[in-house]
């Protein structure tokens, strides 16, 4: 299981999105964006680790201080088998993602609509059954796609 810190922009919550330091800039954010960036140091840090419940709270700490100022993220886990509990954690379906080594995403910014059609408000798969439907309507290349199961992480 993978877990990250993600921003909410578009209807797409799947594995493909990163948080940027741009994404730390917003007009109450400013004057303390300084301190922000070296808490955005140490969150990279942090995902060089590997998953762990003291990681996992180190990102829920962050992620904590970043709404405060009115950046819309969540954190996220995610694995190529379903999941019931991230290190102790609730976690609420978001849907099915389909993943090349569960990093980088078919389904990030697709705009062809009858792809959208078949995706739930969250820009995934329903279920296993989409995938079907969907890879003969992208572009898969060679890679060989697997489904990946996103889940938002809960606070206790």
């Amino acid at each position: 299981m993978k877990i990250d810190i993600v921003p909410i922009k578009e209807n797409y919550r799947g594995i493909g999105r990163s948080l940027l330091a741009t994404d730390l800039l917003t007009k109450k954010s400013k004057k303390d964006f300084a301190k922000l960036l070296e808490m955005y140091d140490a969150y990279l840090m942090f995902l060089e680790q590997p998953e762990s419940q003291n990681v996992l709270e180190k990102l829920m700490d962050f992620e904590k201080i970043l709404r405060q100022y009115e950046i819309l993220c969540e954190i996220i886990a995610y694995d190529t088998k379903l999941i019931d509990s991230a290190y102790g954690y609730s976690v609420t379906w978001l849907g099915i993602d389909i993943v090349h080594d569960c990093c980088e995403s078919l389904l990030e910014n697709i705009s062809d609509r009858r792809v959208q059609q078949i995706l739930n408000k969250n820009g995934l798969c329903r279920n296993t059954a989409d995938i079907s439907k969907l890879l003969p309507l992208l572009d898969t290349g060679d890679v060989m796609w697997k489904p990946c199961y996103v889940y938002r992480v809960l606070e206790k």
